[in-house]
């Protein structure tokens, strides 16, 4: 893939765009002081995926479908894998493509990403808006339903986090979602011990690879040297988090629904978020990264 990007400018914050690399945010950073302060794991100069990112779009859903496939308005729907390593079909199609830019200046980029139709039945088109200010730094996710029926749809924005041993997260959720061996979600915990170590703001949980319902939609990371807040609009209404264990690297993502949601729009145990898209429909989210100061 290209190692083209947008850099955009606003006070002494940075933003680095890398649009042929899955529409990503390659950096977000401070130039105030003698060094860089990076408020998402930047993107090495020579990342070749959008797994080396920052951050990168997740559309027309995030995480998967059990068995890849989707059942939906009667059809039966096989998914290809994404690739880049992965055996199943993970994150939707934007961040597998190149995407193309409609509109850049020195605080705005504006990225598109057209889906014909094909293994996923629905013509779509996506747009990626980032606008920086001097306060921090705004991603809005757009889709457009362009086929003739009803599409299932959902976002995410797939943040990675540097140097996660030193820190701490502080939100509000109502549950966590139990997966089962194969990563498919079965119940919801109320009293999960992540959730308590959350509201007290405290280290952040190692060895999670789970969705949060009930989400407040707003979460501050707090590192020695550098705070950073998550605030998020409705219907980025669930937050998942990867933080394995031995890597120097977690993931805090904004995303609108839970794993397998199309195939299991209502459960017994929670809420999925699960939705569908009227052709000629656009679906929105929008979230913000605000810097803060350091304890």
């Amino acid at each position: 893939m290209s190692k083209e990007r947008i850099a955009l400018s606003a006070g002494t914050l940075r933003a680095e765009i890398a649009p042929t690399l899955g529409g990503a945010l390659a950096a977000f950073y401070d130039t105030a002081g003698d060094q860089p302060v990076h408020y998402l794991r930047p993107a090495a100069p020579d990342a070749a995926t959008p797994l080396q990112t920052a951050c990168f779009p997740m559309v027309p859903f995030f995480s998967w479908l059990k068995g890849d496939r989707l059942v939906h308005g009667g059809r039966v729907i096989d998914l290809p894998p994404s690739g880049m390593g992965f055996v199943h079909a993970l994150h939707g199609f934007g961040w597998t493509s190149a995407w193309q830019v409609e509109e850049a200046s020195a605080r705005r980029a504006v990225l598109v990403h057209r889906h014909a139709a094909g293994a996923w039945p629905w013509a779509y088109v996506a747009r990626e808006a980032f606008g920086l200010s001097a306060d921090g730094l705004t991603i809005a996710l757009d889709v457009t339903n362009e086929a003739d029926s009803d599409m299932p749809v959902g976002a995410g924005l797939h943040a990675y986090f540097a140097d996660p041993v030193d820190l701490r997260v502080e939100t509000e959720v109502t549950s966590m979602h139990l997966m089962s061996d194969e990563g498919i979600p079965h119940a919801a915990d109320p009293r999960a011990a992540a959730i308590a170590a959350m509201r007290a703001g405290a280290a952040l949980t190692r060895g999670l690879n789970n969705i949060f319902e009930g989400w407040s939609r707003t979460a501050e990371l707090r590192w020695p040297t550098h705070a950073v807040a998550i605030a998020a609009e409705s219907p980025f209404d669930f937050l998942c988090i990867y933080s394995p264990e031995g890597e120097d690297f977690c993931c805090i993502e904004p995303v609108t629904h839970t794993t397998n949601a199309f195939n299991a729009p209502v459960v017994p145990w929670g809420v999925t978020g699960a939705r569908v898209l009227a052709p000629g429909g656009t679906f929105s989210a929008r979230c913000h990264f605000v810097p803060r100061p350091a304890d």
